[in-house]
């Protein structure tokens, strides 16, 4: 697990948005939330927003699916 994804999934288990690990998928970016196809609340969204997201440009997706895991993160560095 890389150490962007990680913690995103960790709150996602913590917020009890997820279950388990496997078989999921998600991205997070200015436009909002989306945890296994279902777009989240603005109030969930902005609670990972302040969290995870530095720049309007930052992007983080993530997908885990039969075995098959892929991510995606493009983070604004200072």
């Amino acid at each position: 697990m890389n150490r962007t994804v990680d913690p995103i999934i960790a709150m996602l288990l913590d917020t009890k948005l997820i279950t388990q690990r496997e078989e999921l998928s998600f991205s997070l970016d200015k436009n909002g939330l989306i945890v296994n196809g279902q777009k989240q609340s603005d109030e969930i969204f902005q609670s990972f927003r302040v969290h995870f997201l530095h720049d309007p440009t930052d992007v983080i997706s993530y997908s885990k699916k039969e075995g098959s895991e892929s991510s995606h993160t493009n983070i604004h560095k200072d």
